[in-house]
């Protein structure tokens, strides 16, 4: 591969500094959400205080629990084999579905995005593999996963990142364990009552 041109040069550039900036706003959220207790709506507040959409921050938050900084170091060193571009800021969420928690869980998650790159894999393509190669990993750790909490059922890692879609403070809720009202109808909602039969979260739903 030889030089980047300067326009390869700029997109890594950006990609690079979307990656670090929203690393550490989850960093930045994370410490401000231990000081208040992780108090209700915070995120929402948060999310509004900073002009970014709740899913964002969420995400943002995830990425931050999940990868140290060295961690960090070592994704945006990554390169794509054909383009010479870094793993950008699609390709997260997707990694924040595996376990995280034990050596070997993080040495896994380093070497699958370390492929990705080296073949060139899109985000939907690394997701993909994500679902085929690591399924039963995923149902079947309690270690880790979306935000580095237990699973204590196996669909749940799969949900979560759907549920976020639709209610962007459901993680504060989940962690505090409250009870989570809102107005919605369909199959979204009988998918996110299972879930959160699963963990003991009492649920409302009321149709608009």
């Amino acid at each position: 591969m030889g030089k980047p041109t300067a326009a390869i040069a700029a997109r890594v550039k950006t990609s690079i500094k979307k990656l670090r900036a929203h690393y550490w706003l989850g960093r930045r959220a994370n410490a401000a959400a231990r000081r208040s207790g992780n108090s209700r709506g915070f995120s929402v507040k948060f999310a509004a205080k900073e002009k970014i959409h709740i899913s964002t921050l969420m995400k943002a938050r995830q990425f931050a629990r999940s990868y140290t900084p060295s961690e960090l170091a070592s994704l945006c060193q990554l390169r794509k084999t054909e383009a010479d571009l870094p793993l950008n800021w699609s390709y997260v969420p997707y990694l924040l579905t595996l376990p995280w928690s034990t050596s070997a869980e993080r040495n896994r998650r380093a070497q699958l995005q370390c492929e990705a790159a080296k073949k060139d894999w899109t985000a939907p393509e690394l997701y993909a593999v994500i679902k085929s190669r690591f399924r039963s990993l995923r149902r079947q750790t309690n270690t880790g996963g979306v935000g580095g909490r237990g699973r204590k059922k196996k669909r749940l890692d799969v949900l979560i990142p759907q549920i976020i879609g639709l209610l962007g403070d459901l993680e504060d809720s989940i962690a505090r364990d409250c009870p989570i009202e809102f107005s919605a109808i369909g199959e979204k909602s009988k998918r996110l009552r299972r879930a959160l039969a699963e963990r003991s979260i009492p649920l409302t739903i009321r149709a608009s």
